[in-house]
């Protein structure tokens, strides 16, 4: 059985392929169900976020495994493609939940978003034992670095950058519009940013009512129905959107009747979501400056530094618990061959056992006789195999193997 983590992510693939590859909830239960079935892999679990898209799996076969994947993805991914095994795949999803292969180093959002992953991936039945101590690892690793390391201190978002952003636009916020266009965490992180730097007026458009009135609430804005968002977009000066939808929620078309309507004052917008919200095009307006998750990425970088020395030191934890949890894998494996090739001699002797005993019982042959028989007929049994083994090593000259003999039969 080989541990499998591949994908492709912000540093592998740019914002147009990431996008076509990205996974709705539908889309991720249902390629689960299809993998599984298939038996290309005996358990998987995908994660699908606006910087990454990853498969985990455990497979006997890996090469039916890449198969299978190529022929359903229907997308040409090399070079963007990666994949780790073993070792490496433990490290690399250690490292993924803990915020050490974010765009924004250290950030927590995305431990959040692997539990969505491995719950949902639990609900349709394609976690087993294997990915179920996995996980539990993971989750219990991430938990030690965000205590033991620094690397959750002077947190760098989305929303910082774009908040960063619109400063250079607009030197006072407080004299702002924003419109929120979606209500999950990167958008609540959004609003607060915005909020802490002046922002007074809010409005959050959002399909889910129960979201959208928390976050009008903590923001002290207005919701409206998406439905409503021409309506309000003339008189915005800052639109961020994030949402979940597989088609764009700002069109072209939209964009320009709200800069008409402006007298064209600019808008700053920024497009947190994959698939992209607001349609590219929109951003060739000479009045909007629009920027994707993929802009905001020299920002981050400018503020990565506080954080490195605090990465160092996770990486670190995470090199030894994924070492740890390896061999305590190999372990568990040895133990369930242990325990097989202990049942394989018991129900041998056992047999033996039974032929001496109606042996005895019948009285046909001395006692001494029948104990010496059975001594030798075990003896012969469980020897038989491995020595037939041996001989074939040797007649093929697998030296490596009659070396491992000698050592595992302590000779």
């Amino acid at each position: 059985m080989t541990l499998l983590a591949c994908g492709i992510s912000h540093l592998t693939a740019p914002l147009e392929l990431r996008e076509q590859f990205s996974f709705t909830t539908e889309r991720a239960q249902w390629f689960l169900k299809e993998l599984i079935h298939s038996q290309s892999a005996h358990e998987a679990m995908v994660l699908s976020t606006c910087n990454r898209v990853e498969i985990y799996s455990k497979t006997s076969e890996p090469d039916s495994f890449r198969q299978w994947l190529q022929s359903h993805l229907n997308l040409k991914l090399e070079p963007h493609w990666y994949s780790f095994t073993e070792k490496q795949a433990v490290s690399h999803i250690m490292r993924v939940a803990s915020g050490l292969d974010s765009m924004v180093l250290g950030e927590p959002q995305i431990l959040g978003q692997m539990k969505h992953a491995f719950t949902m991936a639990l609900e349709v039945g394609s976690i087993g034992s294997h990915l179920q101590k996995l996980f539990q690892t993971v989750f219990n690793v991430t938990k030690q670095v965000r205590t033991d390391t620094a690397i959750g201190a002077n947190p760098i978002t989305l929303g910082f950058a774009a908040t960063t952003l619109a400063k250079r636009i607009f030197s006072d916020l407080s004299r702002r519009n924003v419109l929120l266009v979606g209500a999950g965490e990167i958008m609540e992180l959004a609003g607060l940013h915005l909020q802490s730097s002046g922002v007074k007026r809010f409005i959050i458009a959002t399909r889910s009512a129960s979201k959208g009135e928390n976050l009008a609430s903590r923001l002290d804005g207005h919701l409206i129905p998406l439905s409503d968002i021409d309506v309000y977009l003339k008189d915005s000066d800052i639109v961020i959107c994030g949402t979940s939808s597989d088609q764009p929620i700002l069109t072209r078309s939209t964009v320009e009747s709200a800069i008409k309507a402006r007298k064209h004052r600019p808008i700053f917008m920024v497009d947190l979501a994959v698939p992209r919200d607001i349609e590219p095009e929109v951003g060739n307006f000479e009045d909007v400056y629009l920027y994707n998750i993929d802009d905001l990425k020299s920002i981050m970088d400018d503020n990565r530094q506080c954080r490195e020395a605090a990465a160092q030191q996770a990486e670190k934890l995470i090199e030894l618990q994924a070492s740890y949890f390896i061999k305590n894998l190999k372990a568990h494996d040895a133990n369930a061959m242990i325990k097989d090739y202990r049942s394989q001699i018991e129900l041998l002797c056992a047999k033996e056992l039974e032929q001496a005993l109606h042996r005895l019982a019948n009285g046909n042959s001395d006692a001494t006789e029948i104990i010496k028989q059975l001594a030798s007929q075990i003896c012969n049994k469980i020897t038989h195999g491995p020595t037939t083994k041996m001989k074939e090593a040797a007649f093929d000259g697998r030296v490596e193997l009659l070396s491992y003999a000698r050592y595992l039969l302590d000779l």
